[in-house]
């Protein structure tokens, strides 16, 4: 494949609930390329499907902050509730103080570099 980008690297599972299929399908492939694991969802329900499949089993849970079944930062409360510590990254096209939520933040739009920055961030954090 591809040489890793040493900026940001990574081999954490990521699981990017995001309802555009074009943006979730950009920051996979950002995250891949840097070595990440990274599973997909559309949208809430299906990524406390699949959070619940894998038993928790991720590093890192991106969610966009408006989707129409289920926020983002109601994605994210869930998600905490059932597997306390889990770390979390919220997209959003909007100000962050307008979101009431207490993950870290990423606006769109954004450059992969600050995606991967940010990604980073939040797993060290």
């Amino acid at each position: 494949g591809a040489p890793v980008e040493a900026e940001g690297a990574g081999s954490e599972t990521v699981l990017v609930v995001e309802d555009d299929a074009a943006v979730r399908s950009v920051v996979m492939r950002v995250l891949e390329r840097r070595g990440f694991a990274v599973l997909e969802a559309p949208d809430g329900p299906e990524a406390l499907d699949v959070l619940q499949h894998i038993h928790g089993g991720i590093d890192l849970l991106i969610a966009d902050a408006v989707m129409p079944e289920m926020p983002g930062c109601q994605l994210i409360e869930t998600a905490r509730s059932r597997y306390p510590g889990l770390r979390a990254l919220l997209i959003s096209g909007y100000m962050a103080d307008d979101l009431g939520s207490t993950a870290p933040y990423l606006a769109k739009p954004f450059t992969p570099s600050q995606l991967v920055r940010s990604v980073r961030a939040a797993l060290d954090h």
